[in-house]
């Protein structure tokens, strides 16, 4: 198609080229013709029957260059009809100067590329000028005519042979030129269509990439709310702490008031002992030592009922223990939760909170063996209590039975024997309620310096989603560019 295209604007151009060489052509001729017709001797129909020709060649030239344009017709009409002008000039003239005039007609047929006109029109050009030599001969003296013959031999055979050769180089060349511009169109065609495509796919790729950041974008916005509702939960959990760590530090004061309290019925328990074996050597102050054994009854009694009483105190805070420890147990639960749908952002977090929770755990697991102490410790005070009871009932009765005073002795003896062993195993469990409750405020202490960091870490992640929000944006402004880009290209 390209191929066409440029033949045709070429032949356009070349004849036009050749129609005003013709009317110049014409005019030279009807000059040439003229000045023949006025300054020779030979007859005037010999000048007027080619200028007639001339003419009217001329005439159809013009008529068939308007109606022929762009077609091989026209360029094959005048060269033809003028090649006959051209043999009535040669063959009506004495003068040897008559073929120049053909020439540029030739050459404008030779730029048409019409091979097949070309070889007609170059080898009838010889044909004629041969005649005409033959001519000049059989009319003439060899002599005389000898160097008319030799220029015109040797014009017309190598104005045929450049004419021949010459169009059929030029087609060759202009064949392959344009077969090469053919190409080159049709290679930078398909490039162009190699952009528009990657154009469209990179265009159709932006759309995915352009919604793929809309949801980024959405998914930070959501993940930032999260950040900020985690901080305020972590601000409420270090809150909750704070006063976990305070209702430890109470409780830490109770176990050692009780723990005080312990020491004191130890050294009670010692007494009553010590008290049990001076009454053994001396019998005869039975009723003093009696007397003594119901006060120290009596106060070991009521030491019984305080330590009672306490024991529930410090049970009452061990179930609030349990119940803050479930508390911060469900806070670290809620707090993984929320970093498993923060994601890789969330990770850390999602470490400290499993730490909260095993601390929880511990804390609870701790206060549960405090609360079974406390629970035993109960039981043996209601001992107590029983014992000093029955205590205080013997001496009432050794007042009553005092041939039975012995064998009643005895059995005091026994039981402030085991109440002796009793205290001694509860001041050994108090003890380990103390290190017990150590543990627990150090693990409340932990817990809340884990939070603070927690705090602080949250605040850093949330400072980074909302420079991740501003860059997201960016980048999809610069997205939108680049599509409107690619639109453009494409278009």
């Amino acid at each position: 198609m390209e191929d066409n295209n440029l033949h045709n604007h070429l032949l356009m151009k070349t004849q036009k080229l050749i129609f005003f060489g013709h009317l110049v052509t014409a005019v030279f001729v009807v000059v040439g013709l003229m000045s023949q017709m006025a300054f020779s001797t030979m007859p005037a129909y010999y000048s007027l029957l080619p200028l007639f020709a001339n003419v009217i060649v001329a005439i159809v030239g013009a008529v068939c260059y308007f109606k022929f344009r762009g077609t091989y017709t026209y360029s094959r009409i005048v060269i033809f009809a003028f090649l006959v002008v051209y043999a009535l000039m040669l063959f009506f003239s004495e003068s040897n100067t008559t073929y120049p005039y053909i020439i540029p007609l030739m050459i404008g047929v030779v730029m048409t590329l019409d091979i097949k006109t070309v070889k007609i029109t170059a080898y009838s050009f010889l044909a004629i000028n041969i005649i005409k030599i033959l001519m000049m001969i059989t009319s003439n003296d060899i002599t005389e005519v000898a160097e008319y013959v030799m220029i015109s031999a040797i014009v017309s055979i190598l104005t045929t042979i450049c004419l021949v050769r010459g169009v059929i180089i030029l087609t060759t060349f202009v064949t392959e030129s344009v077969d090469n511009a053919t190409e080159g169109f049709r290679k930078n065609e398909e490039v162009a269509e190699r952009i528009r495509s990657v154009a469209g796919n990179v265009k159709d790729k932006m759309g995915y990439v352009t919604e793929s950041i809309d949801k980024i974008l959405t998914a930070t916005d959501g993940m930032n709310n999260s950040l900020r509702g985690i901080s305020n939960g972590i601000s409420d959990n270090a809150n909750a702490i704070m006063g976990q760590t305070e209702q430890t530090s109470s409780i830490a004061q109770i176990i050692d008031d009780t723990n005080e309290k312990t020491r004191s019925l130890t050294e009670v328990t010692t007494s009553a002992s010590d008290s049990v074996n001076a009454g053994t050597e001396a019998m005869s102050d039975l009723e003093k030592q009696v007397k003594q054994a119901m006060e120290s009854g009596q106060l070991m009694k009521t030491s019984a009922e305080n330590l009672k009483e306490r024991s529930e105190s410090v049970r009452e805070i061990t179930n609030m223990i349990l119940n803050i420890s479930s508390q911060t147990n469900l806070l670290a639960l809620n707090a993984s939760i929320e970093a498993a749908r923060a994601g890789e952002a969330g990770r850390g977090f999602a470490v400290v909170a499993d730490e909260i929770r095993q601390l929880a755990e511990q804390t609870k697991s701790a206060t549960e063996q405090i609360t079974n102490i406390l629970d035993k410790l109960a039981e043996d005070a209601n001992d107590v209590v029983y014992k000093v009871d029955e205590s205080v009932a013997i001496s009432n009765s050794e007042k009553e039975l005092a041939d039975t005073a012995s064998e009643r002795f005895a059995e005091i003896k026994e039981n402030v024997d085991n109440l002796l062993a009793g205290t001694k195993e509860m001041s050994g469990l108090m003890k380990d309620l103390v290190e017990a409750n150590k543990v627990i405020v150090d693990s409340v202490t932990t817990l809340s310096a884990g939070s603070e960091e927690i705090a602080a870490s949250t605040q850093q992640v949330s400072n980074a989603s909302e420079e991740n929000v501003q860059m997201v944006r960016k980048f999809s402004e610069i997205m939108e560019e680049i599509s409107s880009s690619l639109e453009q290209l494409e278009s």
